[in-house]
């Protein structure tokens, strides 16, 4: 019996040996290879900068120190357009729009495109706005038919104060929008963010002259009204994500600034506006908690800060200079301008 053991024992240290100098070069893979050569890619779509050094907020900032001042200008990922005169055919206003153009993780083992969901409906990404200190603008509406009436719906003419001297033919297509009456404060700081800027539906030119051009209106989501301005538009790339990347690691702290729609509360479905941006490393497809201070009555009676409540979630849809651009995925309260927003790292299988 003793013998029978030694003889297994040494065949098999045999084949441990056969195995352990054996080569499977299609087999096996790096880890490196396997996420496509560690590229940087996963987290950030073409194009787009995003610092690579991320400045988190340690603590949440007080009334002087809110990280969300006024807009520095420039895009930094909703796209900006602005027009000019006399333009040549080559240099006819490039069409954009006001939302951000791209995916996340392009090239990364992430970026499958049968495992990728939309950031929100193409209806809902059009219309949702966002917060800047002003628009640029191609033009503006000057008139409408019929003239006695102050504002313009679905079907109804315009006429816009931009020809075919500035670039302008027939079948191209506008956006029109303007900027709230109201400056938008942040909740907690007081500084200026800016205006809400409001997209009010789409237009199409049918004919034009030199300076001046008769458009429909194809879309109306908000009533149209003479001075409001006009860019080229086309109906943009909505953002994707893969349900199934993992949080990045990054730390990201901020506040819900204020909603679409100016209201009391906001609650699943709504649009809303947060202080933190892509210079943070915010990118769409991003999801948020949204929180907010929980105490309970401690043993003395007295009122305890224990942790904080999630009270709902947020995917970032556009990101546009200081701020950006979110949707409520759900609530269980009431979600109130100055509401806290914290990158979230746990999240539902899917969500």
């Amino acid at each position: 019996m003793k013998g029978t053991r030694a003889l297994l024992a040494i065949f098999a240290a045999c084949i441990f040996l056969d195995y352990s100098n054996a080569n499977f070069p299609e087999a096996m893979w790096s880890v490196d290879e396997a996420f496509g050569g560690g590229s940087d890619e996963m987290s950030n779509g073409p194009d787009t900068e995003v610092s690579t050094t991320p400045t988190p907020r340690e603590q949440w900032p007080d009334a002087g120190d809110s990280g969300a001042g006024a807009n520095s200008g420039g895009s930094d990922g909703f796209a900006d357009s602005s027009g000019g005169s006399g333009m040549s055919e080559d240099e006819r206003p490039v069409k954009a729009s006001l939302v951000t153009d791209g995916s996340r993780g392009q090239g990364s083992l992430f970026s499958n495109p049968t495992n990728q969901k939309t950031v929100v409906g193409k209806g809902i990404y059009e219309t949702a706005g966002f917060i800047d200190m002003s628009i640029d603008n191609f033009g503006h509406i000057v008139d409408g038919i019929p003239t006695d009436k102050i504002s313009f719906s679905k079907e109804d003419y315009v006429y816009l104060n931009k020809g075919s001297l500035d670039g302008v033919r027939v079948g191209d297509t506008f956006m029109a929008l303007h900027l709230s009456e109201n400056e938008i404060l942040h909740p907690v700081s007081e500084d200026l963010l800016g205006y809400k800027v409001v997209i009010d539906g789409v237009l199409q030119a049918i004919e034009t002259n030199e300076s001046v051009t008769k458009a429909r209106i194809t879309g109306a989501f908000r009533t149209i009204e003479r001075g409001h301005v006009i860019m080229p538009f086309e109906s943009p790339r909505i953002p994707t994500f893969d349900p199934d990347e993992p949080p990045a690691d990054k730390s990201i702290r901020g506040y819900v600034v204020d909603g679409q729609v100016s209201k009391g509360g906001f609650s699943e479905g709504d649009i809303v506006y947060f202080d933190v941006s892509g210079s943070e490393g915010v990118e769409p497809g991003d999801l948020f908690d949204i929180i907010e201070d929980h105490k309970v009555i401690g043993k003395s009676g007295t009122m305890v800060e224990v942790l904080p409540k999630v009270i709902g979630q947020a995917r970032i849809i556009g990101v546009r200079g200081a701020g950006s651009t979110a949707y409520i995925l759900y609530s269980v309260s009431e979600v109130l301008p100055g509401a806290k927003v914290v990158y979230a790292v746990m999240r539902e299988p899917g969500s």
